[in-house]
């Protein structure tokens, strides 16, 4: 059998597992406001009871303008009688790095947080989290590292398979249904090397995830 006509096990599940990680006292409304698609369905799949999350994706609209869209759907659920509980942003850094990206980076972060709202980051990018749930590490990488280790750990072409959206939509099961993944290290290990670039600016903390704050 090819590498291409493998089958992997996210292709033989036959309907959602989902995340089931904590249950709230009270329907708790969370407002995701996402970068791209990848974190938007992988968001998507937790089911957590009495949890309700409603994901928005900017579909790659700079990191401040991001601010901006989230006062507008703010409103937007207002009118509709929805309320959120908390309200998260979701983004990484680019691939390449230049002054302009990482002031875009640090003032989108810092907007956030006095608008009220909460920063989920990560820097290189969003895939490092994933990678987390394998190995961990502490050392700055930039995405291709990232990317090259998911095609290699799901047998797949994660650049130019992965990021496609019936892909992006599996990732979540995935990380839950493999047996070489583990979510509660991948929360440990983001968490210390979090802990590690405490004193430096936020687009210089290379590696960092706090995603595992909002997860």
């Amino acid at each position: 059998m090819s590498k291409k006509d493998k089958i992997r096990p996210w292709d033989k599940k036959k309907s959602s597992t989902g995340y089931r990680l904590e249950r709230f006292s009270q329907n708790k409304q969370i407002l995701i406001v996402c970068e791209g698609q990848t974190e938007k369905e992988y968001f998507e799949s937790f089911d957590v009871v009495t949890l309700s999350i409603k994901c928005i994706d900017t579909r790659g609209k700079s990191k401040t303008k991001l601010i901006e869209v989230c006062d507008e759907k703010v409103i937007e659920f207002g009118r509709k009688g929805t309320e959120f509980d908390e309200i998260w942003f979701v983004f990484d850094m680019d691939v390449e790095e230049n002054k302009k990206q990482h002031t875009d980076f640090d003032e989108a972060i810092a907007k956030a947080i006095k608008s009220g709202y909460k920063a989920a980051y990560s820097n290189d990018c969003f895939e490092l989290w994933f990678y987390l749930h394998y190995n961990y590490i502490d050392q700055p990488n930039l995405r291709p590292f990232y990317y090259g280790q998911l095609s290699s750990l799901w047998d797949v072409d994660y650049k130019n398979e992965g990021k496609k959206l019936d892909y992006c939509r599996k990732i979540g099961d995935w990380l839950l249904t493999d047996k070489k993944a583990d979510q509660k290290k991948a929360i440990q290990r983001a968490e210390k090397i979090h802990d590690l670039h405490q004193d430096l600016t936020y687009s210089k903390r290379n590696p960092v995830t706090n995603v595992y704050m909002l997860v």
